[in-house]
């Protein structure tokens, strides 16, 4: 695997496809993203973030945005995680995900 073009796309892809099977690792990383406020908005704010210190950063940031928002995910997906191979490791059949505004 190396570097590209999509692989923010893929990791944000697979990340909410984990969340939303996870919800209890989404309600955290909210959590903390609503108490820490707009000091989490910046780079030194999300590396000292407990919550997000094993996500890279590009993916934090807009992980970050999206949390302010949206109170839930739902998975549209009921299939199983099928990856793909290519210059990228991704969802075969991608995120279906549904987000619910606060």
């Amino acid at each position: 695997m190396m570097a590209s073009q999509e692989t923010t796309f893929a990791l944000l892809g697979n990340t909410f496809f984990l969340l939303v099977r996870r919800p209890r690792y989404w309600r955290d990383i909210r959590t903390e993203v609503l108490k820490k406020g707009d000091d989490i908005l910046n780079f030194d704010g999300l590396l000292s973030s407990r919550t997000l210190q094993k996500s890279l950063v590009e993916a934090s940031y807009v992980l970050t945005r999206v949390a302010r928002q949206f109170e839930k995910l739902e998975s549209r997906d009921d299939e199983p995680w099928k990856g793909e191979m290519k210059s990228t490791y991704k969802s075969a059949n991608g995120s279906k995900v549904a987000f619910h505004k606060s």
